[in-house]
């Protein structure tokens, strides 16, 4: 299966993929998988990425953001959304 990931996020969130791509990668050899950020150098010699997979040949393309932690609800206030948020995030 080939899978296309688009990051979009900060280079923090972009080094913490690298160690998801790595685990995913080696719990599952047979994917093939590819990255596009906006910091490409990060990625350039791992050895985990499938360069030939883009997002026109991918299987799966996968977009990450964070739209449970960014659009909070308006009628809370930050401080009681954003944890709830942030769970649920990790349980989709």
């Amino acid at each position: 299966m080939k899978i296309f990931i688009k990051q979009t996020q900060s280079p923090g969130d972009i080094i913490m993929l690298t160690a998801a791509i790595r685990d995913l990668k080696n719990s599952h050899p047979y994917l093939k998988l590819n990255v596009r950020c906006c910091a490409p150098e990060l990625w350039r010699n791992n050895p985990h990425l499938s360069r030939e997979v883009s997002e026109n040949n991918a299987d799966r393309v996968i977009d990450l953001k964070y739209p449970l932690i960014n659009d909070k609800p308006p009628a809370l206030p930050l401080y009681t959304c954003v944890p709830q948020r942030i769970a649920a995030a990790f349980r989709a």
